[in-house]
Order: C-alpha cells, then sequence, then structure tokens
C-alpha cells in the first residue's frame, strides 16, 4: 500500500463516517419533532376534557341532568381522555422506536 491509497481509504472511511453522524443527528431532530407532536396532541385532547367539563358542570346547574349523572359522564370522560392520551404515548414511543432504528 502506498500514500495515495490510505489516503483514499482514510477519505472513504471519513466520509462514512460523516454521513453516519449526519444520519443520527437527523434521526434524533426527527424524534424531537415526533416528541412535540405527540405533546400537541396531548394538550389537544385536555383541552377537549376541559370544554366538556365545562359543559357538564353548566348542565349541571342549569338542571339539565342531576349530580350523579354529572358526576358519571365526568368519570366516563376522564377514562376516554386518559385512554387516548395512552395512545398517543403508545403511538410516540413506537414511532421514535422506528426512527431510531438503523
Amino acid at each position: 500500500m502506498n500514500a495515495s491509497d490510505i489516503k483514499s481509504i482514510t477519505t472513504k472511511v471519513t466520509k462514512k463516517w460523516t454521513t453516519q453522524r449526519k444520519a443520527e443527528e437527523r434521526r434524533r431532530d426527527i424524534v424531537k419533532g415526533v416528541r412535540k407532536r405527540a405533546e400537541e396532541a396531548r394538550i389537544a385532547v385536555r383541552n377537549v376534557r376541559r370544554d366538556a367539563m365545562d359543559r357538564l358542570r353548566s348542565g349541571e346547574r342549569d338542571g339539565d341532568f342531576s349530580q350523579d349523572e354529572s358526576h358519571r359522564a365526568k368519570g366516563q370522560l376522564q377514562q376516554a381522555t386518559d385512554g387516548t392520551i395512552a395512545r398517543v404515548d403508545e403511538a410516540a414511543s413506537t414511532k421514535e422506536e422506528e426512527v431510531m432504528q438503523v
């Protein structure tokens, strides 16, 4: 092996390493975006829950339904919210794993 062969090999290895590093950085950026979108989805779900809770309180105050019905509906709403947030978290986790695989 002469000096030009070594330089050629070194250049190829360096380019490959740099490309792999940039690809990993890009994957990490994508994961950050996934996490951001998941948080936005959780916030949206909580906002829907808040609006529904406000309507339940208003309906209870106005006498549209009883306190027991309101309490039962609030429990169901909370269960639905928890389930939806769990699905968002699961989808985000799955996507993060998928993106980070080489």
